[in-house]
């Protein structure tokens, strides 16, 4: 999947376990843990909309396509949709 390895490439140390996930859940799964900050210390975590905006501002930094950039960009405004969908709740 061109997605995930633009984003593994853009993101060192991130690969995971992959246990009975297609490689589009894993990918999702990496997204949500990225916005979450579920990698750094809890009381030096960022919010949500912090980490989507430093997400989008690397991906614009990088050297990947347009294309790329723009659907890695989009792959991260739907999983942000859907964490701030689920704190709704």
């Amino acid at each position: 999947m061109k997605l995930l390895q633009n984003y593994l490439n853009l993101w060192n140390n991130r690969k995971g376990q992959i246990e009975n996930q297609t490689e589009q859940e894993h990918f999702q799964l990496l997204l949500e843990r990225e916005l979450n900050d579920e990698l750094t210390h809890p009381r030096l975590r960022k919010t949500i909309h912090e980490k989507f905006s430093l997400a989008v501002a690397r991906i614009i930094d990088s050297n990947l396509p347009n294309d790329d950039k723009i659907e890695l960009i989009e792959a991260f405004r739907d999983v942000l949709a859907k964490i701030e969908n689920r704190q709704k709740k």
